[in-house]
């Protein structure tokens, strides 16, 4: 008698999901993945990526940002331009990633986690993992995570008419060690290590504001469940410098930036848009994978300095208290 194919366990959808989150460089791949970078807007690159080591990406299409290159090893980020033939330094925003089990911990209190059956990915077949938020104004997630390995092959996002927006889509993939992990900077090149962006972490509120110029504007508490990973100061010195707060919810990442415009007429990028105004006459802008209420909402909170729920219903849960978390470096396996 042929015995019968023992069936599948179903996985906990938290583990796959953790499994991908735990560490930065998960696997041993060559892939070429596509990714949105706006709404009708898709770049094309190659990534390499060496487990538990580094990650190197080069663009492959559009032709305007063909050959550009970004390395990461978790501790260093390398951006070189093949137009000015120069590769920027700076700390790897890994550095400042929180610990794994404080970032489940946000996650689950944020979103609910449910397998939505499997499917095909560049030949790979991964399980379907739709992540529901807590908070209605947040889109609701769907990624695709490997099987056997612990790689997102796709990430989605639901828009508010409930159509889903592909972010990152995996074309091909190949697990496999490589030593194609280098930038191949071609010689000559020139390389620049920026000021910032420098960690506030341990710098009281008034070492800051004699710096800065200005005084920053920190809620007590955060809309939506987000939770203050890191201050930094960024720009090239500290007469320009901007803050740079780094929130998470556990899944989704938000920036906000806080300019003084008379020291920092246009922001922490070449223009910037200003969403909200602090009373002090800071200038706030947040930047992230949410909607653009989202953004606002949180940007208005960072400008008044205190948030108050003036919103009535059982439904809405509490302001999360902004507290700025301990991180573990990138680099520890």
């Amino acid at each position: 008698a042929t015995s019968a194919r023992p069936a599948l366990c179903t996985p906990d959808p938290w583990t796959l999901v953790k499994r991908v989150y735990a560490e930065p460089f998960p696997v041993d791949a060559v892939a070429i993945q596509k990714r949105s970078v706006g709404p009708r807007s898709t770049v094309t690159t190659r990534i390499v990526v060496s487990r538990r080591r580094s990650l190197v990406s080069r663009t492959l299409e559009p032709l305007m940002f063909q050959g550009h290159t970004v390395s990461d090893d978790g501790k260093t980020l390398r951006r070189y331009d093949p137009d000015t033939k120069i590769v920027i330094r700076q700390p790897s925003p890994l550095n400042y990633r929180p610990a794994i089990n404080l970032r489940m911990a946000w996650a689950k209190e944020n979103y609910t986690a449910s397998l939505d059956g499997t499917a095909t990915v560049a030949g790979r077949e991964g399980y379907v993992v739709l992540l529901t938020p807590t908070y209605a104004e947040m889109s609701p997630r769907r990624m695709v995570i490997d099987t056997e390995k612990p790689f997102i092959l796709k990430s989605e996002w639901q828009t508010s008419k409930k159509s889903w927006v592909v972010a990152v889509n995996t074309v091909e993939i190949r697990y496999e060690e490589t030593d194609d992990v280098d930038m191949a900077i071609p010689d000559g090149a020139q390389e620049l290590t920026e000021w910032g962006p420098r960690s506030l972490t341990g710098m009281s509120s008034s070492t800051v504001a004699d710096r800065l110029g200005s005084t920053p504007t920190v809620p007590n508490s955060s809309p939506f469940g987000f939770h203050l990973v890191t201050r930094n100061a960024v720009g090239s010195s500290w007469e320009n410098a901007c803050l740079a707060y780094r929130l998470s919810d556990g899944v989704a990442m938000v920036t906000v930036y806080a300019w003084d415009p008379v020291r920092t007429p246009k922001g922490p990028f070449k223009q910037t848009p200003v969403m909200a105004t602090s009373p002090a006459g800071l200038r706030i802008a947040a930047f992230g994978d949410v909607s653009p209420t989202v953004l606002d909402r949180i940007s208005q909170a960072f400008a008044q300095g205190e948030v108050t729920n003036q919103e009535p219903g059982p439904a809405r849960r509490p302001l999360t208290p902004l507290v700025e978390q301990k991180t573990r470096h990138s680099g520890t396996p």
